[in-house]
């Protein structure tokens, strides 16, 4: 394991002690960082430590650099999408059918990419079986500032049209067991770093072990909690093609592209067998230019079926 970065001091006295002492107490953790996950614990890490990890040099730079050059092409293809800019960040541009668009022009790149061993045996050990619930990429224009402090799918209530800009909805859609000690194992995320990515051009920031504080989804939303959260955050360092893995109930945001240059990622988020993904994949579409099987079971869902014919 390489070296860690360690979070910020916890948050001055005088915020609301009953909102928001479980983040001002949230013991410092670090951000993992290894060049090999052979012999490594991830569940531990990951749900019981961090709730995430990044690992270095999963892809090469050339790689990285076409999949750059394949993004330049297409975004101009997507401008008339209704979802191509981030509904509350205009200066995020999006691809969110990536993996329909590129089975057509590159299907060798898909595969390369998302059938990666060391991908796969992340996901894997982390969800039991991984299957991909979406796949987008998130283009940083140059000056884009920092996202707000948030948790992700499916309680993305800043972002989600379900959830109607309502935190209370969390309450009654879910018990509190669900939100505690379902949704946590729910999914992964992952961000693949298609530019390299630092503090100045404003890398995802992350609190290490915010995943383990109760309510969070919910807490979040409240804007003392989340000043409260603000000097706990850290900045992810990333080598072109590194990887960063972390739990959807991580608190966390993008940063501020400070630099002059676009910051890119592609961005997966993954689901266990019977979970429901965020994007409705065209299966009829992909399986006209994919014949991979491992690949093809991972975007589908054993259920449901019609059950009038077989269970």
């Amino acid at each position: 394991m390489e070296s860690t970065k360690k979070g910020g001091a916890p948050a001055a006295a005088g915020a609301d002690a009953v909102e928001t002492a479980s983040i001002t107490h949230l013991p410092t953790m670090e951000l993992p960082y290894f060049d090999s996950v052979e012999g490594v614990d991830l569940h531990t890490v990951f749900h019981e430590h961090s709730g995430c990890f990044v690992v270095r040099n999963v892809f090469t730079p050339e790689l990285m650099d076409r999949l750059n050059t394949w993004t330049e092409k297409h975004l101009k293809a997507t401008e008339n999408d209704g979802n191509s800019r981030h509904p509350k960040q205009k200066d995020k541009r999006l691809i969110n059918d990536v993996i329909e668009r590129m089975c057509e022009d590159d299907p060798e790149m898909l595969l390369e990419i998302f059938n990666h061993p060391t991908m796969t045996h992340c996901w894997d050990a982390l969800l039991g079986y991984g299957r991909f619930g979406a796949a987008t990429i998130h283009w940083i224009e140059a000056g884009g500032w920092r996202q707000d402090a948030h948790v992700d799918y499916p309680c993305h209530v800043q972002s989600g049209p379900y959830w109607r800009d309502d935190p209370q909805m969390l309450r009654r859609k879910f018990t509190k067991y669900q939100l505690n000690h379902v949704l946590p194992f729910f999914s992964v995320q992952t961000l693949v770093a298609c530019d390299a990515m630092n503090a100045f051009n404003g890398s995802t920031e992350v609190i290490p072990g915010s995943h383990r504080i109760e309510d969070v989804d919910v807490k979040i939303l409240d804007p003392k909690f989340s000043a409260a959260a603000e000097p706990r955050f850290i900045n992810a360092d990333l080598k072109q093609g590194d990887v960063l893995f972390f739990n959807r109930r991580l608190v966390h945001r993008g940063g501020h592209n400070q630099s002059t240059k676009r910051r890119n990622a592609l961005i997966f988020q993954n689901v266990w067998l019977f979970g429901v993904g965020q994007h409705e994949f065209d299966q009829e579409h992909i399986r006209k230019h994919i014949t991979d099987e491992e690949f093809l079971e991972r975007i589908s869902c054993p259920y449901p079926i019609n059950t009038r014919n077989k269970t």
